[in-house]
């Protein structure tokens, strides 16, 4: 006599395979239970947001030192006009190359460019001494 366990058939080759079948009450159960849990967590945030919508906000009033304030991070920023600033830099750039100018920290003179290439057309390069001078920080 072989002992033959209820749960599990054999086919022709020897192969057990399983009789019993999903549990669908179960499964409905863990279904409705997800679903009701679900519902109530919605319901408990909608009733924590109304009750938060009727609390008057001080519009207006100074922050007191245990809130943190406002700081502009150092670096870049976002660009909200991006052709804007580009107009603004190339104008102050056309600026610095087209007018006379004069640095007060190093005594440096700035002449526009035209003026310079027809001093350079009519006297030639020349040779360079000295150091040279640095463009302005940004």
């Amino acid at each position: 006599m072989s002992s033959h366990d209820s749960s599990h058939g054999a086919n022709g080759n020897g192969h057990k395979y399983e009789l019993r079948d999903v549990e669908i009450p179960a499964i409905i159960k863990s279904g409705y239970s997800i679903f009701i849990t679900m519902a109530v967590a919605f319901g408990l945030m909608y009733l924590t947001y109304k009750g938060l919508e009727q609390v008057p906000m001080e519009v207006g009033r100074e922050a007191t030192p245990m809130e943190t304030q406002r700081v502009l991070p150092e670096g870049p920023r976002l660009l909200i006009d991006e052709p804007g600033n580009l107009k603004q830099y190339r104008a102050g750039e056309e600026q610095m190359l087209n007018t006379y100018q004069k640095d007060l920290r190093s005594g440096a003179i700035r002449i526009p460019v035209s003026e310079a290439m027809k001093a350079v057309a009519s006297r030639g390069a020349g040779i360079v001494t000295g150091k040279p001078v640095e463009g302005p920080k940004q």
